[in-house]
């Protein structure tokens, strides 16, 4: 029987929400207008609320009161799709250089306080967004707030600085691409499905562009989209909804709102025949890697798509792993995903063989097998369990306040709307 702990439905009108609103925005005006855009039903008795300033800033609250803890998200509507051939990696580098400090807080000091509040904190960056956050006591989120206000606007960056971590960016290229046959076939397939459209960029960007990269591009990259109107706050756990969103208000209010420039796509030439690539690598059996554009996060058949993946490839029941690994034992692993983006979608097939076969035999069963199920569809008994395996891995991925946040914050920077994940 398939798991529903968690339910989403239209929020019964409340006032207080968007009393506090109203309240906050009179004591601190130049937040104004104070907005609460909308809210949902989370489980049985808490409330997801999205409130926006004046100058575009969104916040995502969801008070959780369970635990003495909460956590707090930044999330950027900027990634490696806003960058250009010849520019690669400055989104991922730039995620490095927010740690470098600002004059009221430099890194030292930045690192020390979060350290003595018993915080951890780090940050990710993908195509579509990049997200730094803050797990701490509750007691303590006003820390967070303030040292997140502060470098959002005030990063004070030096040629040195740059210099030190683009070395740092390097190494990383290096180990996660250069070194690591994995890497550069990922890669590799994303420049294949993605020729001329931004989502072929590698997040890491390359040896040549980095070193390109000038400590004016970093800066103006800085200014462009590190503004309040890009900006997500998720805050989950143990705080008071208004006054976190006065806390919000008096750190974020004066901050000017900024106009982002388009995301310019190159017109694409229909793909009309299959790609393929054969790579040399330094590997111990051969590989397959394998992909097929799909539909972006907010299309109705991505959750199909979820539904084939968890058919063809999540288990030892699934298709696939049964026969490349049980029945022909041709193969070691095999493994399918779809990676839901905010312009774009990529279906991504990935298998490891055994000793002395050839990924070829991959290849031939898993496109016999996808036409197949197209043909004919999943099964009733394989569509229950696709069912629960799929609201499964979703409760697992709600099991802490920072999982909840990043559910909630990834679902509304990909697909423009937090509620879609219910």
């Amino acid at each position: 029987m398939a798991m529903t702990m968690i339910t989403a439905q239209a929020a019964i009108a409340k006032t207080a929400p968007a009393a506090w609103a109203e309240q906050v925005q009179k004591e601190v005006p130049v937040a104004g207008p104070i907005r609460l855009l909308d809210s949902v039903r989370y489980g049985t008795d808490k409330e997801v609320l999205r409130f926006r300033l004046g100058n575009g800033l969104q916040i995502i609250l969801l008070t959780d009161m369970s635990v003495p803890l909460v956590t707090f998200h930044t999330w950027f509507g900027v990634g490696s799709r806003v960058e250009h051939q010849g520019r690669t990696g400055i989104a991922h580098l730039f995620e490095h250089l927010m740690f470098k400090g600002t004059k009221a807080h430099p890194h030292e000091v930045f690192d020390r306080l979060l350290e003595e509040a018993g915080a951890r904190n780090n940050a990710a960056t993908w195509m579509d967004w990049t997200c730094y956050y803050e797990d701490l006591p509750a007691s303590e989120l006003a820390l967070a707030v303030r040292l997140e206000s502060d470098r959002m606007t005030n990063l004070e960056l030096t040629q040195a600085m740059l210099d030190a971590e683009r070395e740092v960016v390097k190494n990383e290229r290096e180990f996660r691409v250069e070194h690591d046959p994995d890497g550069k076939l990922f890669e590799e397939l994303f420049r294949m499905v993605y020729p001329t459209h931004p989502y072929g960029h590698p997040t890491l960007g390359t040896i040549k562009d980095l070193d390109r990269l000038t400590l004016q591009d970093c800066l103006t990259f800085y200014k462009t989209y590190y503004g309040p109107s890009n900006a997500t706050l998720v805050v989950v756990g143990a705080v008071d909804p208004e006054e976190t969103l006065r806390l919000i208000a008096r750190a974020y209010g004066d901050k000017p709102a900024v106009e982002l420039p388009p995301v310019k796509i190159a017109v694409e030439l229909p793909q009309t025949a299959a790609k393929t690539r054969e790579m040399h690598l330094a590997v111990a059996t051969e590989r397959v890697k394998m992909a097929w554009r799909a539909v972006p996060a907010d299309h109705p058949d991505a959750a199909a798509l979820d539904v084939v993946t968890e058919v063809l490839f999540a288990n030892e029941s699934s298709r696939l792993d049964r026969i490349l690994l049980e029945e022909r034992q041709i193969a070691s692993d095999v493994d399918g995903s779809l990676e839901a983006l905010a312009l774009d979608g990529i279906f991504l097939v990935d298998v490891v063989m055994n000793e002395g076969e050839s990924a070829r035999k991959a290849y031939d069963i898993v496109r016999s097998e996808i036409a197949r199920l197209g043909r004919e569809g999943p099964t009733e008994p394989e569509l229950a369990r696709a069912r629960n395996h799929l609201e499964s891995a979703f409760q697992r991925s709600l099991s802490s306040f920072s999982s909840r946040a990043t559910q909630l914050g990834g679902y509304h920077l990909t697909t423009g709307d937090y509620r879609r994940m219910f």
